[in-house]
C-alpha cells in the first residue's frame, strides 16, 4: 500500500495555543478543529455534565454575535460543522472549502468563548434534560456507562458525559462560567487543520487570534488515582419492557501513551469482533444467535479497556455469552488460524488509507494525537506499524483476556 506525501507543521503561540497543520496536496477541501483538553473526567459530581453543556452553549450567542448570526455564518461558508464531548476532551470542528478556512478558524475560536446569556442557558438546559431522557430510553448507550461505573467506581471516569437529570437541573450559570475560565485557556487547546491549506497561512491566522491577556498554564488533568482492577465486578440492570438483552465485558487495555500497543489492540478487535469475517461474526451473528457482536478498545491517558459484547434475545442470552467467552478462550489456547492475522492487518490498513482521503479524518487524528502527546504519525508510519504487528504481539495481548475486570448487562432478564 502506498500513501500520498503530506507536509506536517507545528507552532505554539505566545499564550500556549498549539497549532498543528497537515498539508494534503491532493485535497480539495480542508477541515479545522479546536480540541480542548477537558471532558467529563475533569468534572466534580456537583457539575457533572458541564463540559457537554458548554459544547451546546458554543452554538448559541457569542460575545460578538447572536445565535442566529453564528448559524448563518456557518451556512454562508457551506460548512459541515459540529462538536462532541468525551471523557477527556471537547472538540469543535468544521469542514469547508479552502477559501473559507480563515473564517472557520476565527468563527470557531469565537464560539468556544460563548456569551453565556441567561436565556441561552435556560433553553439549553431543557434541551439537555430531554437528551438525557432520550438516552435513558436507549440501553445500547447506557450499557457502556454501566460498564465504566463498574470498572472505575467513584473515579471521575465513571461519571456520565451528559450528566444526570439532577446535576443538570442544579447546575448554575456561574458554575459553568468558572469551569470555562479554568479549562478553556489557550494552553489547554489544540488547533488542528488538514487539507488544501498552507501552514504559514494557518499559523498567521492563529497568531492574529492571540489573546494578549491569556495566562499560559499547563494542565495535568485529573489527579484522582485509577482504582485497582478487580475481576468479577458485574452490573445487571433489568428493564422488563426491553426487547433485547445487551451485554459487554471488559479487560485491561493499553492507555493512550502506549501507541503501538493500541494498534495491536485494534487488530485484535478486528480479528475477534469485526462486523464481517471475524470470529464473533461467524460464531454468533451469522448463526442467528445474536443481533450483533463486536470488540474494541478505548484508551485514556492513564488506563485503557479492551471490550467485547453482543445484543441478543433473552432466550439466546446465556448461549451467546458462553460462545463469546468461548471464542476468546479458543484464541488464547489455540492461537491464530492461517492468514487470520494478515486479513485483520489488511482490513485495518485499508481503513487507514480510506481515512487518509478524508480531510476530516486526518484533522481528527492530528488533533487527537497532538492532544494526547503521542506525537505525529504520517499515514506511511501508521501503515508500517500495522504491517509490523506479528502473531506474538496479538497473542500476548490476547492472553490478558482471561477473567473480565468488569461486565454489564441491561435488558428484560
Amino acid at each position: 500500500m502506498t500513501a500520498e506525501p503530506m507536509k506536517y507543521s507545528e507552532h505554539v503561540t505566545p499564550s500556549g495555543l498549539r497549532v498543528y497543520v497537515e498539508e494534503i496536496a491532493a485535497a480539495r477541501s480542508a477541515a479545522c478543529g479546536y480540541f480542548v483538553a477537558t471532558g467529563s473526567r475533569d468534572e466534580t459530581p456537583e457539575v457533572m455534565g458541564v463540559s457537554h453543556f458548554l459544547e451546546h452553549m458554543s452554538f448559541k450567542a457569542t460575545k460578538k454575535r447572536s445565535a442566529i448570526e453564528v448559524s448563518r455564518e456557518l451556512d454562508n461558508m457551506g460548512s459541515r460543522a459540529n462538536a462532541y464531548t468525551s471523557w477527556e476532551r471537547t472538540v469543535y470542528f468544521a469542514q469547508v472549502l479552502p477559501e473559507f478556512v480563515p473564517g472557520a478558524i476565527g468563527l470557531i475560536a469565537e464560539m468556544i468563548d460563548p456569551g453565556f446569556l441567561e436565556e441561552d442557558f435556560r433553553t439549553e438546559k431543557n434541551v439537555i434534560l430531554e437528551e438525557i431522557e432520550m438516552y435513558n430510553d436507549r440501553p445500547e448507550f447506557l450499557l457502556f456507562e454501566y460498564l465504566l461505573q463498574e470498572r472505575y467506581r467513584n473515579h471521575p471516569l465513571s461519571g456520565r458525559i451528559l450528566g444526570t437529570g439532577e446535576s443538570i437541573t442544579a447546575l448554575q450559570l456561574e458554575q459553568m462560567k468558572a469551569y470555562h475560565a479554568d479549562r478553556y485557556r489557550r494552553s489547554n487547546i489544540v488547533l488542528a487543520v488538514a487539507g488544501a491549506v498552507k501552514a504559514e497561512e494557518i499559523i498567521r491566522i492563529a497568531d492574529l487570534l492571540e489573546d494578549p491577556g491569556a495566562e499560559r498554564r499547563s494542565f495535568a488533568g485529573s489527579a484522582v488515582m485509577i482504582p485497582k482492577s478487580e475481576s468479577g465486578r458485574h452490573a445487571k440492570v433489568t428493564r422488563e419492557t426491553d426487547m433485547r438483552e445487551h451485554y459487554m465485558a471488559a479487560w485491561a487495555g493499553p492507555p493512550t501513551p502506549k501507541m503501538r500497543e493500541r494498534y495491536v489492540a485494534s487488530v485484535l478487535a478486528i480479528l475477534l469482533g469485526d462486523e464481517e469475517g471475524s470470529r464473533f461474526a461467524w460464531a454468533l451473528t451469522h448463526k442467528g444467535i445474536t443481533e450483533d457482536a463486536d470488540a474494541g478498545a478505548i484508551s485514556f491517558r492513564d488506563d485503557g479497556l479492551f471490550y467485547a459484547g453482543f445484543t441478543s434475545t433473552k432466550e439466546n442470552f446465556d448461549r451467546a455469552r458462553e460462545i463469546l467467552h468461548g471464542e476468546i478462550a479458543r484464541l488464547r489456547k489455540g492461537g491464530l488460524e492461517p492468514d487470520e492475522l494478515e486479513r485483520a492487518r489488511t482490513k485495518y490498513a485499508s481503513r487507514i488509507m480510506l481515512g487518509a482521503e478524508s480531510t476530516m479524518s486526518r484533522m481528527s487524528g492530528l488533533g487527537n494525537d497532538s492532544l494526547d502527546g503521542v506525537g505525529y504519525f504520517s499515514v506511511r508510519e501508521e501503515l508500517d506499524i500495522i504491517m509490523a504487528i506479528q502473531e506474538e504481539h496479538v497473542m500476548e495481548m490476547a492472553q490478558g483476556l482471561d477473567d473480565p475486570i468488569a461486565s454489564a448487562q441491561i435488558g428484560p432478564i
